[in-house]
């Protein structure tokens, strides 16, 4: 009897032993990867861009077969997004949290409701763990001390509550700027992406058909770890800021002609700003007359390695409208102008000189027209003389302004200066 028993006991266990292995091939732990890449400074969904239309067909299909064998195949979906290091930092996480958004809107209107209740979202801003694990699997130039900034220096130095440096300005400071350069070619495209990723239960592989999912794992943008921690508490909570500047020539006030003019910017190094200047100086004792006013538009774009960080900041470009009236008169042969109209290109250099001052040099090419009449004045009255037309084609202006910065976050980062 207790043999008969001892054998029950045996079997029981090793039937025991088989349901817990069978139970175990059955859940099979998997995850579905897929990146979906974006264009500098942009959060649309391209699908024509780098492949993304076909890596996302592969991965709905996969999803959808997944949630029509089981409701609960899919444990839960991540959505992580990055941004390259150009830009300001605040823009940066701005632009994660619309690529976020995107890749989520997308993703809602084409798998099943059920799935969102699983969902979790990051936006990082800047992807410097990405950058650090690309950087570690290339032979860059420069790769050993482009690893040891990543890894030690704070985004933000702080030193006796001054931000006096930053990981940024030394990487693209480092040998002459060319290890920024590479990166900018090979690397940066790659960390403007969200990605992917889907935990499962049950078969993956039948559900993708053993069509490979494009994403390779080992180039993974996130990486869970802890960072050198950030020596400077900042609100990353993203604030919408209205980015503008109060401008005034210095050569014209020189002339004696005020004048004021309003930059806004548009973003993506776009600006746009309008101005007027404005003089009615008289001395009728001795005729003369000083007299001019109107007004200029222009739309800049702005370049090189400054104007990615900041607004208003660096060389640019532009082009421009100007329509101004005149009458100048100094004792003799007087000039009076009806409208005169003008256009041209500008080319010129905003340079920070304090924390909310810049100085942008600036000088314009391009056409001047219009006409204008000639008068001598006399003691009862001014002898017009005759009337003319002008066609000019040279410089048209000439620019030292002193430039107010106003808004959020819109000041400079000196050496030894406060941010």
């Amino acid at each position: 009897m207790r043999i008969h028993s001892l054998k029950v006991l045996l079997w029981a266990g090793m039937l025991s032993l088989c349901g817990t292995a069978a139970a175990r091939v059955q859940v099979q732990n998997d995850t579905l990867d897929l990146r979906i890449y974006y264009r500098q400074g942009d959060a649309r969904l391209d699908e024509d861009y780098r492949q993304n239309g076909a890596h996302l067909s592969s991965v709905l299909d996969a999803l959808r077969r997944l949630a029509d064998g089981s409701p609960d195949a899919v444990r839960r979906l991540e959505i992580v997004s990055g941004a390259s290091p150009e830009g300001r930092a605040d823009f940066n996480l701005h632009l994660s949290r619309r690529r976020t958004n995107a890749l989520g809107d997308y993703l809602r209107t084409r798998v099943p409701h059920s799935l969102f209740s699983r969902m979790d979202t990051r936006s990082l801003g800047v992807d410097w763990d990405g950058l650090e694990r690309l950087v570690e699997q290339s032979d860059m130039p420069h790769r050993d001390t482009v690893l040891h900034i990543l890894r030690h220096t704070p985004e933000w130095v702080l030193t006796n509550g001054v931000v006096t440096d930053s990981r940024k300005r030394q990487l693209g400071m480092l040998a002459g700027g060319s290890p920024w350069r590479y990166m900018e070619q090979h690397f940066f495209p790659n960390l403007r992406c969200s990605h992917l990723r889907v935990y499962t239960d049950g078969p993956l592989q039948a559900a993708t058909d053993g069509a490979a999912i494009p994403c390779p794992v080992q180039d993974t943008i996130y990486i869970e770890r802890e960072r050198v921690r950030t020596l400077v508490e900042r609100d990353t909570s993203y604030v919408y800021s209205l980015y503008m500047a109060v401008k005034t020539n210095l050569l014209y006030d020189a002339l004696l002609v005020p004048n004021l003019a309003l930059e806004f910017y548009l973003g993506n190094r776009w600006s746009l700003s309008g101005g007027w200047m404005y003089a009615w100086w008289k001395d009728d004792t001795r005729h003369r007359y000083w007299r001019i006013y109107g007004g200029e538009l222009e739309l800049r774009r702005y370049f090189g390695r400054k104007a990615e960080e900041k607004p208003f900041t660096g060389h640019h470009l532009g082009i421009y409208l100007q329509g101004l009236t005149y009458d100048f008169e100094w004792g003799g042969e007087g000039y009076l102008s009806h409208w005169t109209y003008g256009a041209g290109i500008s080319y010129g250099y905003s340079l920070p000189v304090a924390r909310r001052f810049n100085l942008d040099f600036g000088l314009g090419v391009g056409y001047l027209g219009g006409t204008y009449d000639t008068y001598i004045p006399t003691e009862t009255c001014y002898a017009w003389q005759r009337r003319s037309r002008r066609h000019w084609f040279g410089p048209t202006k000439a620019e030292i302004t002193l430039v107010w910065l106003l808004g959020r976050n819109n000041y400079n980062i000196r050496k030894g200066g406060r941010r």
